[in-house]
C-alpha cells in the first residue's frame, strides 16, 4: 500500500508563491527553496494530495517511463521526510520494516 504524507505542521512554516515554495524548519532554522517540479510537488502535498495522485500528475505532465517517474517522486518524498519537512499522514499505512 502506498504511503501518504502531510507537511510537518508543528515544525515547518511555509509559503507557496507563483513559481516557488519556501519552507523553514523552525527547529533547525534551515530554509528550503523549492522551484520547478519540486515546488509543484510541495504545493500538492500542502493541499493534502495523496502520493499516488502526485505520481499520476507527474506521469501525465512529463514524458518518460511511469515507473521511473514514480521512483523519482518516491525518492524526493524520502528526502523531504529525512529533512523532517513532511511526516506520515495520520491513518496512513506504516512503512515496511527494514
Amino acid at each position: 500500500m502506498e504511503r501518504s504524507f502531510i507537511v510537518n505542521a508543528g515544525t515547518i512554516a511555509f509559503e507557496n508563491y507563483e513559481t516557488e515554495s519556501l519552507a523553514i524548519n523552525l527547529e533547525t532554522g534551515t530554509y528550503y527553496s523549492l522551484t520547478g517540479p519540486a515546488a509543484r510537488l510541495w504545493v500538492m502535498l500542502s493541499r493534502g494530495t495523496p502520493c499516488a495522485a502526485i505520481t499520476d500528475y507527474f506521469a501525465a505532465a512529463h514524458e518518460g517511463d511511469r515507473a521511473q517517474i514514480a521512483q523519482a517522486v518516491r525518492r524526493f518524498l524520502e528526502r523531504l521526510e529525512a529533512e523532517k519537512l513532511i511526516v506520515e499522514a495520520p491513518g496512513a499505512p506504516a512503512a515496511a520494516a527494514q
